[in-house]
């Protein structure tokens, strides 16, 4: 597997700023024509590169393919890793986890669409690395339903992870039929997904107290 190692100064910024515009391309393309019929010279093609060039910064199309799902887990953890830990109920906590969560099939549509349909695509090389940040990443998730147990704000009995399965993948498959300027916008569909999850698993009783 590559790793980018971008030299400091103005070189390596616009190194670092062409290797992200190669990832959008590819992204877009993957989406598009499903990375198993997309090209090397299609991606080249959309910025304008030529396709040897592009090789300077990717060995292969799978590296490419990679590259966009790292990029992406390492967008979700990084963000839970600051959600997870602040001193709030595990409700409130819960929901910026999940708003979080919905924010970026927004922001980065393209490479979010392209890991939840395209992961399986990589071969084991490849996928290991992606599989440690998911499980991390759901353990994380998983551990705020847990501290709502502890505390009292979610229900005793919860399977926590049936639950945890159920509230990701009502918000994966959004990407499959979200598209911007429609009725709802993402957060307003984030908000029914939670205001419906939360009602089913919290208690009658809510401690505010309760962190």
């Amino acid at each position: 597997m590559v790793q980018q190692n971008i030299k400091s100064g103005k070189k390596g910024e616009k190194k670092h700023e062409q290797f992200h515009k190669i990832l959008s391309a590819a992204a877009k393309i993957f989406r598009i024509k499903g990375y198993h019929h997309a090209t090397v010279q299609e991606i080249a093609d959309d910025i304008g590169m030529q396709k040897g060039s592009l090789y300077y910064y990717i060995k292969s199309k799978e590296e490419l393919l990679y590259e966009i799902i790292n990029s992406a887990t390492d967008m979700f953890l990084e963000n839970m890793f600051e959600i997870v830990n602040l001193k709030e109920s595990a409700d409130v906590v819960f929901r910026k986890a999940i708003l979080m969560h919905m924010n970026a099939i927004e922001v980065d549509n393209d490479k979010i669409y392209v890991f939840l349909n395209e992961y399986q695509s990589l071969s084991e090389d490849y996928s290991r690395n992606a599989e440690i940040k998911i499980y991390q990443y759901e353990s994380l998730l998983k551990s705020i339903m847990d501290r709502g147990k502890k505390t009292g704000v979610f229900k005793p009995d919860l399977d926590t992870k049936i639950a945890l399965l159920g509230i990701i993948g009502m918000c994966n498959w959004t990407v499959r039929w979200f598209q911007l300027n429609k009725k709802y916008n993402i957060k307003e569909i984030a908000e029914i997904y939670i205001n419906s999850f939360l009602d089913g698993i919290k208690t009658k009783q809510v401690c505010k107290d309760c962190y």
